[in-house]
């Protein structure tokens, strides 16, 4: 008899995981800005007519703008010194 569980159900604590199907991606950093209101019905209009959603379309747009400036990744923060 298989007795494996099914993925997303925890047995101990009687929860599941969240939603099931579709790989976690890259780690991301929150980021809030204010855009104006044209800019914000071109996204609305990118997002519709591309199918892509905003985050996508707004990293897309990013990398974009770097590549044309010539701007490279400086590479991770360097850690914190823990023994100060």
């Amino acid at each position: 008899m298989d007795q494996r569980v099914p993925i997303g159900d925890n047995k101990a604590t009687g929860r599941t995981s969240g939603r099931r199907g579709r790989p976690r991606g890259p780690e991301r950093k929150p980021l809030s800005v204010r855009i104006l209101p044209e800019n914000d019905r071109r996204l609305t209009a990118a997002v519709e007519q591309t199918g892509l959603n905003p985050q996508t379309l707004v990293d897309q747009a990013l990398e974009a703008y770097f590549r044309r400036l010539k701007i490279e990744d400086p590479g991770p923060e360097p850690a914190e010194d823990l023994q100060a």
